[in-house]
């Protein structure tokens, strides 16, 4: 599995970037990571948990609280819940497997598939 991501704070700040399993941070940002055997965990502050990713089990679940340009997302064990550029949208009970989900927060649009 390949992951990359870019990650924001509330105000738009970038604050880390993975790119294909590779982190890189901006300097001068105060980010707490904490990495273990097939578990990171990166906090933006004591109890403020931007994201978690715990690949020990057979499923890789995957947590946190995402921003960019207005759009927040916040992707807990129970829900993927939007809001902002994409309007109060909810999805529950989904597994994705052999697939990828791409969300432009820029054009507000949800995007599931190869």
């Amino acid at each position: 599995m390949l992951l990359s991501l870019n990650l924001y704070d509330e105000s738009g700040k970038l604050i880390a970037i993975l790119d294909e399993n590779e982190w890189r941070a901006e300097p001068g940002i105060p980010w707490d990571l904490e990495a273990k055997y097939q578990k990171i965990t990166i906090r933006q502050s004591q109890r403020k948990i931007d994201l978690n990713i715990d690949s020990s089990g057979d499923d890789i679940k995957i947590t946190g609280q995402f921003w960019h340009k207005g759009q927040h997302i916040d992707l807990q064990k129970e829900h993927l819940l939007m809001n902002g550029v994409i309007k109060n949208m909810m999805m529950k009970g989904c597994m994705f497997s052999n697939t990828s989900l791409k969300i432009d927060t820029v054009k507000g649009i949800v995007q599931i598939g190869r």
